[in-house]
């Protein structure tokens, strides 16, 4: 099953998947520049201090997976909650592809969570926004929900963000 998701996730064409997907979502790209000057969110790492509703500060669980690639752990351990979650593959072929694009690097995951840090984050405007449209592609509860839908957030948080957070409901 591991190998079967680890070769599905590699021939994935992640910018074929994310054109595919988008037309889920809506962004109104004007009214995101009107709001530029919105705070960016206090993204920080949270499960392996313990600081999220199910994990208790003093059992925070650690698994070993047998792999050299942090991109393969979903595939070893599912990170989705619901069937319209991307799959488990799909979340391979993004955390490889945003490790090539910008470094990004997992720290921590638990049931339909998941935390990176990223080496080389976008430092313009053009770049986060393209990025939070992925990241929204990818997991829109980080908007829909936790930024209250204000995807100018999500932007102004992620240019030269060192933390990336992604949630499903």
């Amino acid at each position: 099953m591991v190998q079967e998701i680890l070769e599905e996730g590699l021939h994935i064409g992640i910018q074929q998947w994310l054109e595919q997907e988008e037309p889920h979502i809506r962004i109104d790209e004007e009214d995101v520049r009107r709001r530029a000057d919105v705070p960016p969110a206090p993204f920080d790492f949270r499960l392996p201090h313990g600081r999220f509703p199910y994990t208790l500060p003093s059992l925070v669980p650690i698994a070993l997976v047998p792999t050299t690639h942090f991109w393969e752990v979903p595939a070893y351990l599912p990170v989705q909650g619901n069937e319209w979650d991307p799959s488990n593959a799909v979340q391979v072929a993004m955390m490889k592809y945003w490790n090539e694009r910008w470094g990004a690097e997992l720290v921590a995951m638990a049931p339909s969570t998941m935390e990176m840090r990223v080496l080389r984050p976008p430092t313009t405007w053009e770049d986060a926004f393209l990025l939070a449209k992925e990241q929204y592609i990818y997991a829109p509860d980080v908007v829909d929900q936790w930024l209250r839908g204000n995807f100018a957030t999500l932007v102004k948080t992620l240019l030269n963000g060192r933390v990336w957070l992604f949630w499903w409901d």
